[in-house]
Formats: structure tokens, C-alpha cells, sequence
């Protein structure tokens, strides 16, 4: 019986519609604040965030090529991945990308 239970609270927890708060208490609750955007500072970035931009840039699967083996000279010969591992900010790894390929303003 509590089988049943457990696989029907996980059906009711991902069959919200994407964007829709869940309720208080359940276990995947979404937060109706956005990652990124203009209300929050680049101090803040996280890298979940910064992950979704570089997704939203290159596409997922070409932005997660470039984190690996793309290596930036402003970064110090380093990858994305190792910047960050390395302890560079979200917010200087992100000027890198955006200098090296050339993004515009608007995107950054």
C-alpha cells in the first residue's frame, strides 16, 4: 500500500505544468523567482543560472562542448569547467565567453 502511495505522490509532483508553483511542502516545489535577470547582480549569478545562459546562447549540447574544451586565454588557459572549479566567478567567466564571441551587449 504505501508503494502505491509513494509512486502516486511522485506522478501528482511531476505532473505540474512547468512554471506553476507547487505546493508548500512538496518535494520538488518550484520558486516563481527566475534564476537571472535584470534584478539580479552579476555577484549573485549562480551556476545553474550561468548554465542556462550558456544553454540559451550556444544550445545545450554545443554549450556544454564549449565549458569542456573551449580554453580561454582570459581565463589563464583554463576551460569554463576549470575556471570554475578553480574558483573564478560566474561573472568573470561569463565576460569570457561573452568577449570571446563576441556577444552582444544586450545578451551579456
Amino acid at each position: 500500500m504505501a508503494r502505491t502511495i509513494t509512486v502516486s505522490r511522485v506522478a501528482a509532483i511531476t505532473s505540474w505544468p512547468r512554471g506553476v508553483d507547487m505546493p508548500v511542502g512538496s518535494a520538488c516545489r518550484r520558486s516563481t523567482t527566475p534564476a537571472y535577470g535584470p534584478h539580479v547582480g552579476w555577484s549573485t549569478m549562480r551556476h545553474t543560472a550561468f548554465r542556462h545562459r550558456m544553454a540559451e546562447e550556444f544550445g545545450r549540447v554545443r554549450a556544454e562542448m564549449l565549458a569542456q574544451d573551449h580554453v580561454f586565454s582570459a581565463l589563464g588557459g583554463r576551460t569554463v569547467d576549470e575556471a570554475l572549479e578553480d574558483g573564478f566567478t560566474t561573472k568573470e567567466v561569463w565576460a569570457a565567453v561573452c568577449e570571446a564571441f563576441e556577444i552582444p551587449h544586450e545578451r551579456r
